[in-house]
């Protein structure tokens, strides 16, 4: 069984576990409750094991954090998911620690 969680700190929203296409609706639905106004950040550190959904999930959180009218900065990210922005040619987007908003 593979584990993943979002969990809350002050202004960071810090993911957890495995981020994989097994687990990726359950984080959708954790994102959609937990990101707030007042969300800052999202913590990547705790990644265990990352696919394409993990960028998937990046990239939903911004469009989710423009539609709340916030800024949202991607920290902390693994050595894997730096791998997968770059095979997908996104790594620029981690180049100034924030990311743009996606429409």
């Amino acid at each position: 069984m593979t584990t993943s969680s979002l969990s809350t700190d002050a202004n960071t929203l810090r993911l957890q576990g495995e981020v994989t296409f097994n687990t990726l609706t359950g984080l959708i639905a954790q994102l959609e409750k937990k990101l707030t106004c007042e969300m800052l950040e999202l913590d990547c550190n705790e990644v265990t094991k990352a696919d394409s959904s993990t960028i998937a999930l990046l990239l939903y959180a911004l469009q989710l954090a423009h539609q709340n009218k916030s800024t949202l900065k991607i920290i902390a990210v693994t050595d894997a998911i730096k791998k997968l922005l770059k095979l997908y040619a996104l790594e620029e987007l981690l180049s100034t620690k924030e990311l743009p908003s996606v429409h």
